[in-house]
């Protein structure tokens, strides 16, 4: 039967520190050279005891430190490793924030852009509707009526000149539309003098004769 000897202190001291770095049961029992029952047992806290003798088993502290060592050294390296790591990761929130902020502006220059070319489309749109509904009197506007106007007013009669300033003029080949007020209207109608001089004038001023029609305004 093997012998048996109370645990050491070194080896509770040895083996407290490998457990502390991680290391498992097994593992700390082939360095300490003992049972990994006995590991257990001082994990526990149970050092009032006696452990079977096993081959090899006096400890060797100069491996245990040589072994601390080297998980120390490993774990300051990764310990490193991870501050490397940190370091890239600022670096590239940093770029994600600048990222993030370029975004903001072309989403800015794109929502003016899009509400410039939705402005400049319903500007068109108003033209091409403008351009495409037919006008409310027929023909074309009378641009040189203004001068009708004034030539009845100056070789025929002021009052029916005023009477004509409320108009709006159309011509269409021959005919000439004159939209009136209703009293203008009333006056044109009862008038005898005043559409023979709308006539003599319109041939004046364009070089031919029209034949007048009163519309409503």
């Amino acid at each position: 039967m093997p012998a048996k000897r109370n645990i050491m202190p070194e080896e509770v001291r040895n083996a407290k520190l490998l457990l502390s770095k991680g290391l498992s049961d097994a593992e700390v029992a082939a360095i300490i050279g003992r049972s990994v029952s006995a590991v257990i047992n001082i994990r526990n806290g149970a050092y009032d005891f006696m452990l079977a003798d096993v081959p090899n088993d006096t400890p060797d502290d100069s491996r245990v430190c040589i072994l601390l060592k080297s998980i120390d050294s490993r774990l300051y390296q990764q310990n490193e490793d991870m501050k490397k790591a940190i370091d890239q990761l600022v670096v590239l929130n940093s770029a994600l924030v600048e990222l993030q902020n370029e975004i903001k502006v072309c989403s800015s220059c794109m929502t003016a852009m899009l509400d410039a070319l939705n402005e400049l489309k319903s500007k068109n749109s108003q033209q091409a509707e403008q351009e495409t509904t037919p006008t409310k009197y027929p023909g074309k506007n009378f641009a040189n009526w203004g001068e009708v106007i004034r030539r009845v007013e100056v070789y025929g009669d002021k009052f029916i000149a005023d009477n004509l300033r409320g108009t709006k003029a159309s011509l269409d080949g021959v005919t000439l539309y004159l939209a009136c007020t209703p009293s203008t209207k009333k006056f044109l109608k009862s008038s005898a003098v005043a559409i023979p001089r709308i006539k003599q004038q319109c041939r004046n001023v364009i070089g031919y004769g029209v034949e007048v029609k009163i519309i409503d305004l």
